[in-house]
């Protein structure tokens, strides 16, 4: 398992591409810190089935830029997670929330590698709002299905 953990200002960065994050849980796209146009939005390939699960298990959330519609997929054994920002009002609010999508991620990634050898890695990156809502900490994690249930602490240790 490795996580890294560093401050951005997503929101200033987001308002550059005339894009707003909204209360709750966000999926975001790849690189977002780096994209230069709202045009540029790329999600992972398994936001579309993740999107369906967190629907059947009444989790509630939106995706950045309205619809997603370019994604990347990866010919690797790897599993790779869209973006997922908590937003303060989440966080303090509802706990729970981020429980049970925690757990639906580590249950997709736990059943996408059923049958499989080798070497199971899991990508994740995961935006928790700080209280002043300027600053962000991002969470990058790569690791297997267990680690993504034990970030939930991580989350609440930021709060």
């Amino acid at each position: 398992m490795n996580t890294t953990i560093k401050e951005i200002e997503i929101r200033q960065r987001l308002s550059e591409l005339n894009l707003n994050l909204t209360e709750g849980l966000t999926f975001l796209p790849e690189e977002i810190e780096t994209i230069s146009s709202s045009d540029d939005l790329v999600f992972a390939d398994s936001l579309t089935q993740i999107r369906k699960l967190f629907k059947a298990n009444n989790v509630e959330f939106t995706t950045l830029g309205a619809e997603a519609s370019k994604f990347r997929a990866r010919k690797t054994a790897d599993i790779y997670l869209p973006g997922l920002f908590i937003s303060v009002g989440l966080l303090s609010d509802n706990p729970a929330a981020i429980s049970v999508a925690l757990s639906v991620l580590a249950n997709y990634v736990t059943d996408f590698f059923k049958g499989t050898v080798g070497s199971k890695k899991a990508s994740l990156d995961i935006y928790v709002e700080k209280t002043d809502k300027k600053i962000v900490t991002k969470i990058s994690y790569t690791g297997d299905s267990e680690g993504i249930k034990n970030l939930e602490g991580i989350i609440k240790e930021l709060k």
